[in-house]
């Protein structure tokens, strides 16, 4: 990522497509170009951005009665669609796709940057707190050597496990492990869920472990986890990024519109510009959708009922 472009907006996750957008069109009115018949709304497939769709779907249709369309997508796919015209607005960006953000916003003018989401990203490792509650030095980097025997894991021999991201996300942990001698192996989830389900069965025993982790999610508002403390970000510390050796910077999500969309989207742009929520508002909307059994517009519609003070500020000045 860019270090101009992060000190400017505030930045990755990459994700497996779910969902092609074949034929879609831009959704835009034949006449006068002033309006949009159909909003596209690409989320990553992770349960925060799908939050975020959901709840911007359900204000586009009840509040503006404009048809929308939610398509799960990778992030780098959804900068393509953008670019494209296909995709129109982009809600969750971690900033990590400098290439993508060179091309379309720098050079092409296709895709703009549509303010900040309200949420803010960090990644980093953790343990649970009721291990770090007895053993309070393993929350300091330095002292991980000492706790290779507590986080042993089949496959690692006489190294600790550090439970890895999700297998498509952005992590610096094998440049950490590397740069920081520290004697652990990396075993990464292949997806969100099994990485959920292997701290829940830890946490569940009261079982030591480390683990990448992020907020937001909505498991944080389940499972009281520690984060180990690595050594300060500074600007330029994970670049290039086979020489990190500092911890992860926290990012301000960012969203992102095409230009066209931007400019003669109307109503339906002011609305998502205008969208910004908090972590907490975030997380409820994802574990209602992701544990508590809700389809997305089921949990939309209620967090919307509930929050009216949140959202009414969103909508267009008449």
């Amino acid at each position: 990522m860019r270090a101009d472009r992060r000190i400017r907006t505030g930045g990755a996750v990459a994700v497996v497509a779910a969902l092609l957008l074949g034929g879609c069109t831009d959704g835009k009115k034949e006449k006068d170009g002033a309006d949009y018949d159909k909003v596209v709304i690409a989320v990553a497939p992770w349960a925060g951005a799908r939050a975020n769709g959901q709840v911007a779907a359900h204000l586009l249709r009840e509040e503006l009665d404009v048809t929308v369309e939610v398509v799960e997508m990778e992030t780098r796919e959804a900068w393509d669609a953008m670019n494209a015209g296909k995709v129109h607005a982009f809600l969750e960006d971690w900033l990590g796709n400098q290439a993508k953000e060179d091309a379309y916003i720098d050079r092409a003018g296709t895709v703009v940057e549509g303010g900040d989401l309200g949420v803010t990203g960090r990644i980093g490792w953790f343990v649970p707190k009721y291990f770090a509650d007895s053993n309070p030095d393993v929350v300091d980097w330095e002292n991980l050597n000492d706790y290779t025997e507590e986080f042993g894991a089949p496959g690692t021999g006489d190294k600790g496990r550090l439970i890895g991201a999700e297998k498509n996300w952005t992590s610096y942990d094998k440049h950490l492990v590397k740069n920081l001698d520290l004697e652990y192996v990396i075993q990464p989830a292949d997806d969100e869920e099994e990485l959920v389900a292997t701290l829940e069965q830890h946490y569940e025993a009261e079982e030591p472990f480390l683990t990448y982790w992020q907020e937001p999610h909505w498991k944080n508002l389940e499972l009281e986890l520690v984060e180990v403390e690595l050594p300060e970000y500074t600007e330029g510390c994970n670049d290039p990024v086979e020489f990190t050796d500092c911890a992860y910077f926290n990012t301000p999500l960012q969203k992102f519109f095409n230009a066209d969309f931007e400019q003669y989207g109307g109503p339906a742009a002011e609305l998502l510009r205008n969208f910004r929520w908090s972590n907490d508002d975030q997380n409820r909307v994802a574990k209602m959708m992701a544990s508590d059994g809700l389809k997305g517009p089921e949990a939309a519609a209620r967090w919307v009922e509930d929050n009216r003070g949140t959202w009414r500020p969103w909508l267009p000045r008449s």
